[in-house]
């Protein structure tokens, strides 16, 4: 390993967008390889909300197609997919990097992110200069805004059941299925509702929905929190040391509050709920995503993607 470079980026909200490069030698040194893996892990320790890690890591062995490699479990390219694994990271470079005449193409640059929609589409441009190796050009997503328009819905909890029943009945359902095979009757009943529906069942607006409280706020949290504003004030007030002090503890106790009890929350979801409530525990995880999931463009058969 020959080269790292680094930095760390604040962003909105308290996040943070680590940005790296590597540059990893083919003939690197096994303390060298152990430095390029604790790295990894220690990011891993930092947690930052975004994460970005490209360069050259000459590990051609590896298959990104499938997570596998042609060497044994000791070789450094099968021990650097299992930490490029453990850390859940995801690699986004799917085609060869490096082309040279009598040589076969080989992917050994590579762009690494948290998540996975960070990176849509990864560009490969010519090299620079005499270089073997290709340019890799990508779009970087910190955020991705959802849009979320008001849309019209049935109020299913308003709707005129009783008359729906009663036109239902007044209907000859053997007269109208007559001489109709199966997928001609259910289509015609399926109309039948639709209209229904659509007329004895009023229509709303639904409206995108507002920010909520996270899921783990206490009561104990949200005291402290009431405590932490009133030692706020009186410092304010009369900015002396024991005031500030006074405050100062309360926000420690917020801090540890939140923490104990956001550890306990997750604890609950991941391992009592997850085997009943499995939709809450999902919902929690794409609450943490800072990209969420969009429509990726499609390839059309002439092999062309399409436009979003």
């Amino acid at each position: 390993m020959k080269r790292i470079s680094y930095d760390e980026i604040k962003l909105e909200n308290n996040d943070t967008l680590i940005v790296g490069c590597i540059y990893k030698s083919p003939n690197c040194t096994k303390e060298n390889y152990a430095l390029l893996v604790s790295l990894f892990y220690k990011i891993s320790v930092i947690n930052p909300s975004n994460l970005i890690i490209t360069g050259d890591f000459n590990f051609s062995e590896i298959n990104w197609e499938n997570n596998t490699t042609s060497v044994g479990e000791n070789n450094m390219a099968t021990q650097f997919l299992n930490c490029i694994m453990d850390e859940f990271l995801f690699q986004h470079v799917r085609h060869p990097t490096r082309i040279r005449t009598g040589n076969v193409p080989s992917i050994l640059d590579l762009i690494f992110t948290n998540e996975e929609n960070m990176v849509e589409e990864v560009e490969f441009l010519p090299g620079l200069g005499l270089s073997d190796h290709l340019v890799l050009y990508c779009d970087f997503n910190c955020y991705i805004e959802q849009d979320n328009p008001s849309y019209e819905k049935l109020n299913y909890f308003r709707g005129d059941y009783r008359n729906i029943g009663e036109e239902l009945s007044s209907v000859q359902w053997d007269s109208v299925m007559r001489g109709l095979d199966v997928s001609d009757s259910w289509n015609g009943f399926t109309e039948k509702i639709v209209k229904l529906l659509e007329k004895h069942v009023p229509v709303s607006k639904s409206t995108p929905s507002k920010g909520k409280r996270s899921p783990f706020i206490t009561t104990s949290c949200k005291e402290a929190l009431r405590h932490k504003h009133t030692r706020w004030k009186k410092f304010t007030y009369c900015k002396s040391d024991e005031n500030y002090n006074k405050y100062k503890q309360a926000r420690n106790k917020v801090t540890t509050e939140l923490r104990h009890s956001k550890y306990k929350y997750e604890q609950d979801i991941s391992s009592q709920r997850l085997k009943t409530e499995n939709k809450l525990f999902w919902k929690y995880v794409r609450s943490k995503t800072k990209t969420n999931q969009v429509v990726s463009k499609l390839e059309k058969t002439n092999g062309e993607l399409t436009k979003q």
